[in-house]
């Protein structure tokens, strides 16, 4: 219960919330910053995944096990890493600050875990700032030494009859002569007899056996080319011969041994690259593959393998390849580089290595198989954005995008600030233009001969110009396209064209090459690579007065690329240096009659412009505005420029506006120094936003009510954001009570929220008084807003527990709730539904026993 002074107090609380917060920070308020969420981020690793190991961090199966990739990567889904990085199967997460070597390098090639610990191996000389050499252990949240390590590279780990085993290019550890294979015993790290001549590089226990492949030759005192075996007390060879080359993995397969690397034979039998060892002897699988493998091994009963390998029994395998019995077979079309590990997690099988694509989609280093195809594990889009639009209060994107998310799409989506969605089917081009027309999203592909239109539930076509179309606009209500087009009806070829609602139409004799259209003063403004317009000299700018072309002054010496209007006022980019005759550097300002420089200009190539938050943004090739450093994207107050923040790390190729926020997207992989592949998002006063509002929602008296209320992902930059819902304007709390006096039970009334998360309100045993408007005050270190009001309204029926509609409450209206127990409504008649949950449970029971033997008036 909370009472009269406290509520007072809240009431306080609220208006001071109101008064400062919830109209957003002032306008100087130093937030103007490039977001970043997982949404914005590449799927996977940015760097070789070299390693994998399965690792259950409570050591008892409590929580479901974590993936564990090591490599040379320093990004994990959009997250600062170095160098190993878990994945849960929705998000990926750093182990404190990784390992790393001298200038920040390093490398780790090896991972191994049992109970609550972890263990990598590498070559790196410090994890989580504290000094070791070569090999470290995870445990209790943070990064320990292993005695002084050892003193050269790990590259395998095993834990073999209850030991870490450790194997690799060191000779010394712990005062001790190794020799590139050693055991730690709690304290220090022991010989394995004799050791191996030269390195190993793999190592899995079979039979109790820890069998090791490498490029020794020697094991102990035995001859042993390139794969031994150690029993616990000596070694042996597996097989005599051993290798005729390089073992580079060793892995069960069901009782059999698999080895894989670079040779041709083993065991002195012919076995090109891989082998099964069946406990007496080599067999090769088929003919093997053409080129190294790297990693072998069991996945739902098949055996698969992964290299640098393309081709094997006749097929086009691709670095990944599946043994049927009989023959290789091909693993969907493959991945675009060497695969170096291969796991099982929840089901499917990892994949790690140096590739960036699987299945011919963007993915990282890190890609999974489902059986069927390859996918990425991660939120990010799988390919870069050629094109954003805003429709229908949602950021389309469209390009060779393949999966966003975790949902897969057809090169268009749409992002609502939240999450992803798909846009119906789909389209079957890659989009390179979009505009709104008519209530309707029309992509054109890229090159422009294809055109669809999404009415926001379906596609349909839409003839395209007969040619290339570089670029759409709505001008004076009409469709307008530009490019290169052919002639029509024996017409001059133009490069403008409008839509007359049944075909393409040129606008008078045309232009020749149209890369840009904007709409300035009534009319229509074409910029490109033409020099004529009508038939007159106009230098790659002109204008449509709706009867003829014209001239805007002397043009420019290169062509324009981007038109926009701001504050009435129109500017052109492009590769152009000269505009009427005078140096403007890739960016002019016309003011009715002439054109005019910006200042310096721009040092490159401006591929975009837009009129944003007051300003003129610009985004290109450039890495300096007005003389100062300006990193591809930067903005024009009509004096002076200014960069947004540290900029992007690459080619701005386009910019939109959604929901206040600036959307630049092109070849790029950071904004400001943080994680953003392909598209960014720039806020000048970051006051988080709501991505979704809580709905209205209804209940019955005594039953539970919930709202909910997403923010716009990337807004938690300096820690979680904070939450407090209010009834009727009044800051409500936990506990009985908590929305109103003598109200039911609150949870969920404040908190704090991660990018992503819901700020969710629960209400057990609602009351009367718990009926009216709700909303929900979201906080960040730059403001607060405030969620639309959703009301909560009660359902007071006229004959509470009357499922029967006898008019009074007994054994019938039991009888009708088990006969349609559990199902929801409809198809079970509303009436039935007694606590107004959808379907017919227990609640309607309590509901009928609540009421037992009353009748109705």
């Amino acid at each position: 219960m909370v009472s009269g002074w406290n509520r007072s107090f809240l009431s306080a609380v609220a208006a001071v919330l109101s008064a400062g917060l919830s109209s957003g920070a002032s306008a100087d308020t130093p937030c103007g910053r490039w977001l970043t969420s997982s949404d914005q981020s590449a799927p996977g690793v940015n760097g070789a995944g070299q390693v994998f190991t399965i690792w259950d961090p409570d050591g008892d199966g409590g929580r479901q096990p974590l993936l564990v990739v090591g490599g040379v990567f320093n990004d994990a889904g959009g997250k600062l890493v170095r160098r190993i990085a878990s994945w849960d199967g929705l998000n990926w997460e750093p182990f404190g600050t990784g390992v790393s070597g001298t200038g920040m390098t390093g490398e780790v090639y090896a991972l191994a875990s049992r109970q609550d610990e972890m263990y990598a191996g590498g070559q790196f000389t410090l994890a989580g700032g504290v000094a070791v050499k070569n090999i470290a252990r995870w445990a209790d949240n943070a990064w320990h030494p292993l005695g002084d390590g050892l003193d050269g590279r790990v590259t395998a780990l095993a834990i073999h009859q209850g030991d870490l085993i450790a194997a690799g290019e060191f000779v010394t550890g712990s005062g001790a002569v190794l020799n590139h294979i050693a055991r730690w015993d709690g304290a220090a790290w022991q010989p394995l007899g004799d050791g191996l001549n030269n390195s190993a590089t793999s190592m899995a226990i079979w039979n109790d056996q820890l069998i090791v492949g490498g490029y020794f030759d020697t094991a102990g005192t035995e001859t042993a080319e390139g794969i031994a075996k150690w029993n616990g007390s000596e070694w042996m060879p597996l097989s005599e011969p051993g290798a005729s080359g390089t073992v580079l993995t060793v892995a069960t397969f069901g009782n059999n041994l698999i080895a894989g690397g670079y040779f041709n034979r083993i065991g002195g039998r012919m076995a090109k690259n891989i082998a099964i060892w069946d406990g007496e002897h080599w067999n090769p699988l088929g003919a093997g593959l053409d080129d190294i493998v790297y990693s072998a091994g069991e996945w739902n009963g098949l055996l698969v393998a992964g290299g640098s390998f393309t081709t094997g029994s006749g097929h086009t395998l691709n670095r990944t390849a599946v043994w049927n019995g009989s023959t290789w077979q091909a693993m969907g079309e493959g991945v675009n580089d060497r695969v170096y590990s291969m796991t099982t997690f929840r089901g499917e099988l990892v994949a790690g290595g140096d590739f960036i694509t699987a299945d011919n989609h963007a993915t990282g280093s890190v890609a999974r198989w489902d059986g069927t195809s390859w996918k990425a594990l991660g939120r990010g889009l799988s390919a870069e954005p050629f094109v954003f639009a805003e429709f229908r209060d949602v950021l389309v994107a469209g390009g060779g995008i393949s999966t966003a998310g975790e949902i897969a799409v057809n090169r268009a989506v749409g992002w609502d600030g939240t999450c992803w969605t798909p846009l119906g089917s789909g389209v079957p081009f890659v989009p390179g233009q979009a505009v709104v027309f008519q209530d309707e999203l029309i992509l054109v592909s890229s090159p422009g001969q294809s055109m669809s239109a999404w009415d926001g539930s379906s596609w349909h076509s839409w003839a395209a110009p007969a040619g290339t179309t570089q670029s759409l606009a709505v001008w004076n209500g009409r469709l307008i396209a530009g490019g290169q087009f052919t002639p029509i009806e024996g017409q001059l070829p133009y490069g403008v064209a409008e839509w007359n609602g049944d075909g393409w139409q040129p606008l008078g004799v045309g232009l020749l090459g149209t890369f840009a259209l904007a709409e300035y003063e009534g009319s229509l403004v074409a910029g490109g690579f033409f020099t004529s317009a009508d038939g007159k000299p106009a230098n790659r700018i002109a204008r449509w007065d709706g009867f003829a072309w014209s001239p805007m002054g002397a043009g420019m010496n290169r062509e324009v690329v981007a038109l926009a209007v701001h504050d009435g006022v129109l500017y052109a980019g492009g590769a152009f240096t000269r505009a009427d005759d005078q140096d403007v550097n890739f960016v002019a300002s016309w003011n009715g009659s002439s054109w005019a420089p910006l200042e310096q200009g721009v040092n490159n190539f401006v591929k975009q412009l837009i009129s944003y938050d007051g300003r003129l943004v610009v985004g290109g090739l450039f890495t300096s505005a007005g003389g100062q450093t300006a990193n591809h994207v930067a903005s024009w107050d009509g004096s002076n420029w200014s960069p947004l923040a540290g900029g992007i790390n690459g080619d701005v190729r386009r910019l939109c506006t959604y929901r206040g926020e600036l959307i630049a997207g092109g070849i790029f992989s950071s904004a400001d120094g943080v994680v953003s592949s392909g598209w960014a998002r720039w806020i000048p006063h970051a006051v988080p936003w709501m991505s979704r509002s809580p709905a209205d929602v209804s209940a019955m008296p005594a039953a539970d009510a919930q709202l909910s209320a997403t923010p716009a992902t990337g807004y938690d930059f300096d820690g979680p954001l904070t939450f407090q819902w209010r009834h009727a304007g009044n800051p409500i709390i936990d506990g009985p009570g908590g929305a109103s006096p003598g109200g039911g039970t609150v949870s969920g009334a404040s908190g704090t929220l991660v990018s992503g998360e819901s700020a969710t309100l629960t209400i057990t045993n609602v009351q009367p008084s718990d009926a009216g408007t709700y909303d929900v005050i979201i906080t960040n270190s730059c403001g607060s807003t405030t969620s639309n009001a959703a009301t909560l309204s009660l359902i007071t029926p006229a004959c509470p527990g009357d499922a029967d509609g006898s008019g009074s409450i007994g054994l019938a209206d039991i009888a009708v709730l088990i006969q349609n127990w559990n199902q929801s409504v409809p198809p079970a008649p509303a009436s039935a539904d007694l606590d107004a949950s959808g379907a017919i449970g227990l609640g309607d029971i309590a509901v009928v026993v609540q009421h037992w033997g009353q009748t109705c008036p």
